[in-house]
């Protein structure tokens, strides 16, 4: 067991298994966030092929309140965030090793009042560029999120899917997806609005949709 402060986990344990060839992280469970989360981490050597790594983390149930993403701070006041990452790739480098990569990422945020400004974590950072962007009058400096799924498959080095962002709030239905190039670290995304029935929102107060690269 081990307490880390600085990123929220009060619990660790797991095991570690490594010879000349291989080294395994397995087994390894976290208290994080008054929720939990799963990690293995698997790196293999072999003289014919290029070393390869294999990580897979799943969380459930992790409280935004107490998860300190942003800059040693939390990234909303409430809400609840569950994650599946999948990822293998080949290689020397880190580098290497995403643009070689083949998987998935899975992120749900359920009842979130998330920060408007300030958000530094790439998830957090998209979340809040898309609603701001979406919805230019909201000068309110906290969004309700009733949820939001990112689902993106990843293959040979590209996140891809054209419908794998969908986000709602108390105003808003928004849907869209594009592109995350591991390999040259660039996104591509967009996303659009539709006002939830019985809102009232003025059409042309929205944007038609929002892009996001760089």
């Amino acid at each position: 067991q081990l307490s880390v402060k600085k990123i929220g986990v009060t619990k660790l344990q797991g095991k570690i298994l490594s010879d000349t060839s291989s080294f395994e992280l397995s087994d390894v469970v976290a208290s994080l966030a008054n929720g939990e989360a799963n990690v293995t981490v698997r790196l293999l050597q072999s003289p014919e092929n290029q070393p390869s790594a294999e990580i897979s983390v799943t969380a459930r149930q992790l409280n935004l309140a107490e998860l300190p993403i942003n800059n040693g701070a939390a990234l909303a006041d409430s809400g609840t965030l569950n994650l599946d990452y999948d990822n293998h790739g080949n290689g020397r480098s880190i580098a290497d090793i995403m643009a070689t990569s083949n998987g998935h990422i899975n992120i749900n945020i359920k009842d979130a009042r998330l920060h408007n400004t300030g958000a530094e974590l790439a998830t957090g950072d998209l979340l809040v560029t898309l609603l701001n962007g979406l919805n230019p009058l909201s000068n309110d400096n906290r969004t309700h999120i009733e949820c939001a799924t990112l689902k993106f498959p990843i293959k040979n080095g590209m996140a891809e899917n054209d419908l794998g962002i969908g986000i709602r709030t108390a105003q808003l239905n928004i849907l869209g997806g594009g592109t995350i190039d591991l390999r040259s670290e660039k996104i591509a995304l967009q996303a659009r609005p539709k006002p939830r029935q019985g809102i009232g929102l003025n059409l042309a107060s929205l944007a038609d949709f929002v892009s996001i690269g760089g």
